[in-house]
């Protein structure tokens, strides 16, 4: 185990980036079939920290004048899609996170055999090995990343983040611990957080999101425990009318509940990855 873990909470502040001695905050991006997310933006809403920041520099020298405040260049890092969706801060964060205990988050995430044969049938000349190929029902996500020649991040959605073969649902507030998932469902798809830290009396959580009006970005909140002994829909928080589905809810990671309790402390919590 390492000496010194970083927490989620210290990763997850990595998408303040700094560009030219202005501190930015990353702002939202999701790369749909409709304005304004249409184009084929850089890292398509899940790049790193540090790949956001070098194309964020870029466009800084690029700029006719050079932006004087922070609010400037959030705005420049829009019109270029340099930006974060849910499931690519959710994954980059976890995977940082992971990997100090040598895991990669994308090794225990899971695409299915039909997502496969989609792609193949896509690709001219395709179509009947893709009905013949024998494929396992999952396959690891790194395998498929590795094959395709692409980022895992970039293959990664809530669906994937949530499905049944990678994580478990968390009935009760009370079993709530950092590093769990926050699972919902807007008016403009699935989004997801991640639980930074959980006591008795609150929970508090991240994400990054679109705002209305606004750039979006990483965002924190935090929940009120009203009844530990049911689950988040029965307690105070403000995106609680965005549990709309029956597949939204608290979900832990396989991989992450299977880390030591020492592991579940350097969260951020205590031993139990509870804090009061």
């Amino acid at each position: 185990m390492p000496k010194r873990l970083r927490s989620l909470r210290d990763i997850a502040g990595d998408y303040v980036i700094n560009v030219h001695g202005l501190n930015v905050d990353v702002p939202y991006w999701i790369n749909w079939d409709v304005p304004p997310y249409f184009k084929d933006a850089p890292y398509r809403g899940k790049g790193r920290p540090a790949q956001i920041a070098l194309a964020a520099n870029r466009a800084y020298d690029r700029a006719g004048r050079p932006p004087a405040t922070a609010s400037e260049l959030r705005n420049i890092l829009k019109r270029h899609g340099l930006g974060i969706d849910c499931s690519g801060f959710v994954y980059r964060v976890l995977d940082v996170y992971l990997r100090q205990y040598r895991q990669q988050l994308a090794s225990h995430l899971v695409v299915l055999d039909s997502e496969i044969r989609e792609t193949m049938k896509r690709h001219a000349g395709r179509g009947v090995m893709a009905e013949r190929t024998l494929l396992p029902r999952y396959l690891p996500l790194a395998a498929v990343a590795g094959l395709w020649h692409k980022d895992p991040a970039t293959l990664t959605h809530v669906q994937r983040l949530t499905h049944p073969r990678a994580a478990a649902k968390v009935p009760t507030a009370s079993e709530v611990r950092a590093g769990d998932l926050i699972r919902m469902t807007s008016s403009n798809g699935d989004h997801i957080a991640l639980v930074l830290s959980a006591g008795s009396k609150t929970i508090e959580y991240v994400a990054a999101e679109d705002e209305e009006n606004g750039l979006g970005g990483v965002r924190y909140h935090t929940i009120t425990v009203d009844d530990p002994a049911r689950s988040l829909e029965f307690q105070s928080w403000r995106q609680r009318d965005i549990f709309q589905d029956e597949r939204d809810g608290v979900w832990r990671l396989h991989v992450m509940a299977g880390l030591s309790v020492d592991a579940a402390a350097e969260l951020g919590n205590n031993r139990l990855g509870i804090s009061e």
